[in-house]
This record gives structure tokens, C-alpha cells and sequence, in this order.
């Protein structure tokens, strides 16, 4: 790529997702109500807002500009953090973005959790949804009884420059807020299971680390049975879905033709069990608590 080409996207990204960036929630789903305050990163949520704000920057893009991104990667950590804080089987959180977000008027070198921070945030959070969501309020809240000790753990553990991580986290991400819409599915499913691959490419790299030369899938799979609880089941699992992945994503294949992905509900939602088992392991070294039947 042409080097002035390049440096002239950097400086563009840098004055579009440079700084404290504030990002609106549509009041089409439920949010859960516990904030969740750290220095770099900002989620506040009552009947009038449910906001996030993180401190972002365009080193965080890599060595490019994506023009599509649904949210971006300082966005990923702090929703990932909320979500995975829900052990699989207990249910997940919806995260519903407005397109935009925006720069707020705070000087950089302040922190999130400072108390004059968080008033001028709220501010400004209850401008914006006055604005965008109006006509939709108030916004539907719940506690949730999950560990917060999590939330604070996963967050400290995704790493913003393991693109590996925050591709399968994106798309577990997305495919939570697709799921909600019952038009798109397919679309969910097709997520989910960039997650599911993302999952078990952390997993070889894993092993890589542990001596094992070249881990493949099937060593993936492997791992999953001997070190998971119901781990030969969940393998298994795994391996039937990769092949409903197959015959989602081509038109043709050996499995068929077909004018729709024949795909039941429960091979995204088992799915999605299934994913946030791994992501939960990889990050908080925990066993499997997976109890899900899975289509025993």
C-alpha cells in the first residue's frame, strides 16, 4: 500500500477515532443496569441513557481503515467484558449501537472513573439519547446476578493488539444483536461461527505455546476432550457445526444445494453456549461449566 496513502488514513482516523468517543444504545432491548467504570473505558446505563465511552485511538485499527466496522476495537473489550461475564447457559446481553459515535469535549489525560468525568459524561449522554431516542424511552433495565469480579478480569485480559481475539469477539458480538432481529438469523449464525474458528485458533495457538508442533483442528478438538468437562461431546459439537458452516457459506458443497442453510434456531443458540465456553476458558482459565444439552 502507497506509504503517503497510508499516513494520510492514519491522520484521518486519528481525528475520527482519536480521544474519548461516546457511543448511544437503541432502547430495543433490555441493558443490564450495573455500570462498569475503569479509567479507560465507560459503560452507564438508567431509564433516560445506556452509554459507553472509551478512550480509543487509531493504533488500535492496525495497519489499516476499515470503512464497515459495526464497533470498534476499545468498543469490543469493554462489551466483551460485559457479555462473557455471563457464564454460558445463564443467558446473554444485547448490545444494540447507533451507527455513530462522537468525540466528547474531555481532556484526554483526564480518567473514565474520575467523578467530575462521569457527571460531564452524563451530560452529555442524556443530549444524545434525547436526540436519537426520544420517542423510545425509557430504557428497559435488569440486574443481573453474574460474578462482577469477572467483568474486571476479562476486560484486564483482552488485549487490544491480538487481532485474533477481538475478530472472534466482534463476531460473538454481533451475532448476539443479529440473533434479537428474527430477520437475520442466518446472519447470527454466520458470526457465531467466525467466532467458533477464532475460538479454536486461539485454542492451536495455545498449544503451540505448550511444544505441540503444527496443532491442527482436529488437535483443537482434542484438547477440548481432555481438559473440558462433557469436553468429547462439546468436541463433537463443534465438529457438526463446522460442517452446517460449510453448507451455510457456499451455495454448493458437498453437502448440497440448498435455497436456504438448513439451520435450526438451536445450532446458533447451543452455538453460542458453546463459544462462550471457550472465550470464558481462554481468558479466566476456568473449566467449562457447560451444561447445555446441545442436541444429546
Amino acid at each position: 500500500m502507497d506509504k503517503n496513502l497510508l499516513e494520510q488514513g492514519r491522520r484521518f482516523l486519528e481525528n475520527a477515532y482519536g480521544g474519548y468517543r461516546i457511543r448511544v444504545y437503541e432502547p430495543v432491548t433490555k441493558y443490564i443496569s450495573t455500570p462498569f467504570i475503569t479509567p479507560r473505558a465507560l459503560y452507564l446505563a438508567n431509564p433516560t441513557f445506556v452509554v459507553t465511552v472509551v478512550k480509543s485511538s487509531n493504533h488500535d485499527l492496525g495497519d489499516y481503515w476499515p470503512e464497515m466496522p459495526w464497533i470498534f476495537p476499545a468498543e469490543v473489550r469493554l462489551l466483551a467484558a460485559l457479555a462473557l461475564a455471563i457464564p454460558e447457559g445463564e443467558g446473554a446481553l444485547t448490545f444494540a449501537p447507533y451507527p455513530s459515535n462522537r468525540r466528547l469535549p474531555i481532556d484526554t489525560e483526564l480518567s473514565l472513573d474520575e467523578p467530575e468525568v462521569i457527571a460531564s459524561i452524563t451530560v452529555e449522554a442524556e443530549s444524545d439519547c434525547r436526540k436519537l431516542a426520544e420517542s423510545q424511552l425509557p430504557y428497559r433495565l435488569y440486574d443481573w446476578d453474574f460474578i462482577q469480579a469477572d467483568r474486571v478480569v476479562i476486560y484486564n485480559r483482552i488485549e487490544l493488539a491480538d487481532s485474533l481475539l477481538l475478530r472472534g469477539l466482534y463476531c460473538l458480538l454481533k451475532g448476539q444483536h443479529l440473533m434479537a432481529h428474527e430477520l437475520f438469523g442466518e446472519e447470527a449464525f454466520i458470526n457465531i461461527q467466525i467466532s467458533r474458528e477464532a475460538a479454536l485458533e486461539l485454542i492451536r495457538k495455545r498449544l503451540l505455546g505448550e511444544g505441540v508442533k503444527n496443532p491442527s483442528y482436529t488437535d483443537a478438538h482434542n484438547y477440548l476432550r481432555e481438559r473440558f468437562p462433557r469436553g468429547g461431546h462439546l468436541a463433537d459439537f463443534l465438529e457438526d457445526q463446522h460442517d452446517r458452516w460449510v453448507a451455510t457459506r457456499h451455495p454448493k458443497s458437498r453437502f448440497g444445494m440448498f435455497w436456504t442453510p438448513p439451520l435450526l434456531v438451536n445450532d446458533y443458540t447451543h452455538t453460542h453456549g458453546a463459544v462462550v465456553s471457550l472465550y470464558r476458558h481462554l481468558l479466566l482459565d476456568e473449566p467449562s461449566r457447560l451444561t447445555a444439552d446441545l442436541g444429546e
